[in-house]
């Protein structure tokens, strides 16, 4: 397995940690750099019309909500490892019965629409670092919800992992950033910390997967905007694995 870890403190908004309002608006919490409003390279601005469509459809807010039960077949489930078996990684030395424990734990992120082919499919990688913690409040199923008291922690391990061929089977190169929670944590504000650590990890090796031409895991310039995130799996004591979706093709014209 390719390993690459970047264990760098972030903290998310709270409720608790918010200045008066007679000291003006709270600061913004650390994060990565805002992405460019438009998800469009001069390059891919001359792809066809067709393409620009696809990627507006799977990347945004009002795109996505528009997909037919046939466009979202195209969004395939990523593979990853589903325990922690590093005696490095930050849940080192748990025991059989926590592991037991923890089974099945996971953070589950969908739209609260009507539309029910829709519902559990995850939330747009690309939305979830663009669009504002009130806007996403909206469209997030119980994203007002908080969702970290049950697991009393004070951080959490966030961990994206993406399949990379290797002599012999199949590997994953791994990216890891620590979360800083609290009982007053949102899953609106834990899936706007993933996908933040979901682009770092992107920016970090899109050139090596990139390059992958004969992968169906090659990830290509326009991949960021591809993404889906559908969930966190507890995989570890404080590890926290994104369970993704990815459009490897986008629908012709005859499966919309």
């Amino acid at each position: 397995m390719l390993a690459a870890r970047k264990i760098t403190p972030r903290t998310l908004p709270t409720r608790s940690n918010a200045p008066p309002r007679s000291q003006g608006p709270p600061p913004l919490p650390p994060g990565p750099k805002p992405l460019p409003s438009s998800p469009f390279t001069e390059e891919q601005r001359a792809f066809p019309p067709a393409w620009a469509t696809s990627v507006t459809k799977f990347s945004t807010l009002s795109g996505a909500l528009s997909l037919s039960l046939r466009e979202l077949k195209a969004l395939a489930a990523v593979p990853h490892e589903r325990s922690s078996d590093s005696e490095s990684s930050p849940s080192a030395r748990i025991t059989r019965t926590q592991t037991k424990i923890m089974l099945g734990q996971r953070i589950d992120f969908a739209f609260q629409s009507a539309s029910t082919h829709i519902r559990n499919k995850g939330l747009p990688i690309y939305t979830l670092a663009m669009a504002s913690e009130g806007e996403l409040i909206k469209h997030i199923a119980r994203g007002s919800e908080t969702v970290m008291e049950s697991f009393k922690l004070r951080r959490i391990c966030v961990r994206v992992q993406w399949p990379f061929p290797r002599e012999g089977g199949l590997g994953y190169i791994m990216h890891e950033e620590w979360v800083t929670v609290n009982a007053s944590t949102t899953k609106v504000q834990i899936a706007m910390a993933t996908a933040g650590v979901f682009r770092n990890f992107y920016e970090k090796f899109r050139i090596p997967l990139g390059s992958l031409s004969e992968s169906e895991w090659v990830m290509g310039q326009d991949a960021f905007y591809r993404v889906w995130l559908t969930g966190l799996e507890r995989t570890g004591n404080n590890v926290f694995t994104a369970d993704l979706r990815y459009v490897k093709d986008y629908p012709t014209p005859e499966q919309q």
